[in-house]
């Protein structure tokens, strides 16, 4: 992402308006206005440095330049973490966030992957959007059936697993901004790091979440089949 679109990722993040951003950071609100407008196409080192205090992260972390809070892992834990503050424990969507949910993941990720979950992703993508921008009454056995075919196409497991399968980190770096932009849309705020990382050392792993990352064993790296096999072995023995 540019300059500007990580400025504003950081300010949705962080639930920091323009006018708060200016006033902490001592940057007129002409010049913020300007610069967050593409008014300013050379900004100066020390106005981005005067930003970048404001919003309690590096410079390079605004320029992009590969520091640790822009690595594709960071970014995957992040729209993890920013998906679960809109799902309930059962993974599905409250029903509020549906349409913003919907309109971030097709104009961000390739929507295709979640082809697993419909017999006809396209002809169910365009009913959605049919549905979303239709201001018709809908009768109650409609809604229903609506609902219930979102839940099964857009959830926590199943757009977790769309992330996971995509390559491009531009595609990921848009959901993550659509994302912010809905937490600041419903006043709903990201953990800091540091408060992300004591949840994590505290929550409990779910078992299925183990295999998406690096398993090994007596110093080798397990193959994704050997981890499919070893949760199939897990789940034969719970059951």
């Amino acid at each position: 992402m540019d300059l500007i679109s990580n400025i504003k990722e950081q300010m949705n993040l962080k639930g920091m308006t323009q006018y708060k951003l200016a006033k902490n950071s001592g940057v007129p609100h002409s010049t913020m206005s300007a610069l967050l407008k593409g008014g300013i196409k050379n900004p100066s080192v020390e106005l981005i440095s005067k930003i970048a205090d404001a919003l309690e992260v590096s410079v390079s972390t605004l320029l992009g330049e590969g520091d640790e809070g822009t690595t594709e892992t960071d970014i995957n834990n992040k729209l993890f973490s920013a998906l679960k503050l809109l799902v309930d424990d059962e993974g599905f969507f409250y029903e509020e966030f549906h349409e913003d949910i919907f309109r971030a993941v097709i104009s961000s990720i390739n929507y295709a992957y979640l082809s697993q979950h419909t017999s006809n992703i396209n002809k169910t993508i365009t009913r959605f959007a049919e549905f979303f921008r239709s201001d018709e009454e809908y009768l109650e056995s409609e809604l229903y059936e609506l609902k219930n075919e979102f839940n099964k196409l857009f959830n926590y497991k199943s757009l977790k697993d769309a992330i996971l399968s995509t390559v491009e980190v531009h595609r990921k770096e848009e959901l993550l901004l659509k994302l912010s932009e809905i937490l600041y849309k419903h006043k709903i705020t990201l953990p800091s790091h540091d408060e992300m990382k004591e949840c994590d050392q505290n929550k409990p792993i779910e078992l299925e979440d183990l295999i998406n990352g690096d398993l090994t064993f007596r110093g080798r790296v397990l193959t994704d089949e050997e981890k499919e096999r070893f949760l199939k072995l897990a789940r034969a023995f719970f059951e």
